[in-house]
């Protein structure tokens, strides 16, 4: 480990290293449910950002505000009155002898939703982010350094806005491309049908979750298909017997729908399980559905990606303590058109066409936001060891 020396010879004259607990003081929010707010001049702010106004503010002047409770680590700043919550810390400029910009960068390259030590809810202590070195340079370069340097991240959020935009273009030309091929079908008159009239069978998912590192098949879980698509990069196991597995072994075909989740854009969405080479279950957050051969798994899957079906899904989903479910009922009542299986397979094929080149171009489309928020790193670091001239 360096020597105190050592580290100083590190930073500029005049620069000194620091504890995040000797510049500032990280105060508790108060709170203010929703329905005590009444709308007003002042923003109110939760861990992730504002979460609405009120007519009283909490403190008076600039301040930071630092996601306490959720988005842990999550800094904002203020230039005006404001309330910040019980779910946040805040500085002030009575509790900080630093320049609250440069503060404001300082927490926010220091990474502090990686301090969260919980297990259930997450959550950020404040005498762990006190400990945090930090270089700290005298009031006039640090007012000098934030001058350059948010003219140097303003650049790069406008370039991460226009990347973002190309990422949105991409996925509405999917979407774009899925009802133009559906709209063809109805003018063509292809009839209609309930999916209940061609649903075999349906079936929630395996209910005991694992204990520690267990052995057995694979459970998917909503983390693992939320992408539109199997995702076995993390994966759980869970010990099963051999009647448990054969009640909830997915075949080639199967489709899995999202049966309770807090996002409501999540629930009723549904992929196509194609198989895996070893057995593969799925938990009771999600639904099994089978179809018999009228209906290709692959043309339902994509019939039910469309805004309105997934639309048709969220309005018959309940809500209860956060949780949107849907029911079987909800899901046999998608209503599909039901042209001839060469049909079906044609227009699978032109949209995971479309569907391919949409991947990789958003696969492009992800390195270059990945580069660009590397860059806002190196911009960062580069400021707090006085690379700014």
């Amino acid at each position: 480990m360096p020597s105190q020396q050592s580290r100083q010879s590190q930073l500029p004259p005049g620069w000194k290293w620091a504890e995040v607990g000797d510049v500032c003081e990280l105060k508790y929010g108060s709170s203010l449910p929703a329905r005590l707010r009444v709308e007003g001049p002042f923003v109110v702010y939760g861990s992730n950002g504002p979460v609405g106004s009120h007519t009283q503010a909490l403190i008076d002047g600039p301040a930071i505000i630092v996601g306490r409770k959720g988005s842990v680590g999550a800094v904002h700043i203020s230039e005006q009155p404001c309330w910040p919550i019980d779910t946040t810390y805040y500085v002030d400029e009575h509790s900080a002898n630093i320049d609250l910009a440069w503060l404001k960068l300082t927490l926010y390259s220091l990474h502090l939703g990686s301090l969260d030590k919980s297990s259930a809810i997450p959550g950020l202590n404040r005498r762990d982010v006190y400990r945090q070195s930090i270089p700290l340079p005298p009031l006039p370069e640090q007012k000098r350094i934030v001058a350059v340097l948010n003219k140097q991240l303003a650049a790069v959020e406008r370039a991460k806005r226009a990347v973002a935009e190309r990422l949105e273009a991409a996925q509405a030309l999917l979407e774009s491309q899925r009802e133009s091929v559906f709209d063809k079908l109805a003018a063509s008159h292809v009839p209609n049908v309930p999916l209940k009239a061609v649903i075999t069978s349906t079936r929630n998912g395996f209910g005991r979750r694992p204990k520690e590192q267990e052995q057995g098949p694979i459970v998917l879980r909503i983390a693992d298909v939320s992408s539109g698509q199997v995702d076995y990069s993390d994966t759980r196991r869970v010990s099963m017997s051999h009647s448990e597995l054969e009640t909830y072994a997915l075949q080639s075909g199967d489709l899995l729908f999202v049966r309770v989740n807090g996002s409501q854009r999540l629930v009723g969405t549904c992929i196509e399980f194609t198989g895996n080479s070893e057995p593969v279950a799925y938990n009771d957050h999600l639904i099994r559905v089978r179809l018999d051969p009228r209906l290709r798994p692959s043309f339902v899957s994509e019939f039910c990606k469309l805004r309105a079906v997934r639309e048709f899904m969220r309005s018959r989903a309940s809500t209860s303590a956060g949780q949107f479910t849907i029911s079987r009922s909800a899901i046999e009542g998608v209503t599909v058109p039901a042209p001839k299986s060469a049909v079906q397979e044609s227009c699978v094929s032109e949209m995971r066409a479309t569907g391919l080149w949409v991947g990789r171009l958003s696969a492009s489309i992800n390195c270059q936001q990945e580069s660009l928020s590397s860059l806002q790193s190196a911009l960062l670091r580069c400021a707090f060891s006085g690379g700014i001239l």
